[in-house]
């Protein structure tokens, strides 16, 4: 079975998992994605943040800032330190504690980070959402820094 789109207009912040197969497919880097016909195949479509990474002092401490603008529509920008080099880990979670989007899973060098989420590709509705960073130490994962931050989203 095939899949098909118009790569020329879906927003560059989407990105499509196969979720049976685990692959992520870049919707702007084709037309089209074909799979095996085994069933019911389940896939989902997220926003993919843009990360840059602010050059400055070093940080001390594990840090989440409180994202802004706050409320927002239809981007925030979130904000968060480490001071070593970190396995980082952020979703985005409704009320209902189910999560809306992962923004980050991956290494991290140490300094501060900027996430930029746009929910205007997403289809996400008005209403509170809550953000959290997991953040573990390269060199030693027991050193751990979770922290969640809430947020309002109006449309």
């Amino acid at each position: 079975m095939t899949l098909l789109w118009d790569a020329g207009s879906v927003p560059a912040a989407l990105v499509m998992t196969d979720n049976t197969g685990g692959t992520e497919i870049d919707l702007n880097s084709g037309k089209s994605y074909t799979f095996e016909n085994e069933g019911t195949r389940t896939f989902t479509i997220n926003t993919r943040a843009t990360i840059v990474n602010d050059n400055g002092t070093t940080p001390t401490s594990f840090k989440l800032e409180q994202n802004y603008p706050n409320p927002f529509n239809p981007l925030t920008i979130l904000q968060y330190a480490l001071p070593v080099n970190s396995n980082v880990r952020v979703t985005i979670h409704n009320m209902l504690g189910q999560q809306v989007a992962e923004l980050v899973n991956h290494e991290r060098e140490t300094g501060w980070h900027t996430i930029e989420w746009d929910v205007l590709p997403s289809g996400i509705s008005s209403g509170v959402y809550f953000y959290r960073i997991e953040a573990s130490e390269v060199n030693n994962p027991s050193h751990r820094f979770v922290e969640t931050k809430k947020m309002l989203l109006l449309r």
